[in-house]
């Protein structure tokens, strides 16, 4: 279920309504550019957990994947502003297994139809 959704804004804000801590759990999230439908699944995991993971895309626009990276540098940062969405799909705590965390992100992965054509997954 979706506990909380992002967007970056204009201003490079960022809105959210922290729920339960959410932000120190591991978590899978999607980012779906509204211009196009296209859909990234993601996992946050580590020290800082979500909260470092999204500050990487709000500063970048694309958070070093490959597929964002070449979409932001044709169309600007300023696409990822306006088009991008984040949407939190789950978390489990901190300490949960590396492997039960990939395992889930490629559950959503598949779920969310975010390799090939619909989506910028490329694993």
């Amino acid at each position: 279920p979706v506990s909380c959704v992002l967007s970056i804004l204009p201003s490079c804000s960022v809105h959210c309504r922290e729920r339960n801590g959410s932000f120190s759990q591991s978590q899978r999230y999607l980012i779906t550019d509204t211009s196009t439908g296209k859909r990234y699944v993601g996992s946050a995991y580590g020290q800082h957990g979500i909260w470092s993971r999204w500050c990487s895309y709000i500063g970048t626009g694309h958070g070093w994947n490959d597929d964002l990276m070449k979409l932001i540098k044709e169309l600007g940062f300023d696409h990822a502003r306006e088009h991008f969405v984040f949407t939190l799909l789950e978390y489990r705590p901190m300490r949960t297994d590396d492997c039960e965390i990939l395992a889930r992100e490629s559950y959503w992965k598949n779920v969310m139809l975010s390799r090939g054509r619909f989506g910028h997954n490329k694993n």
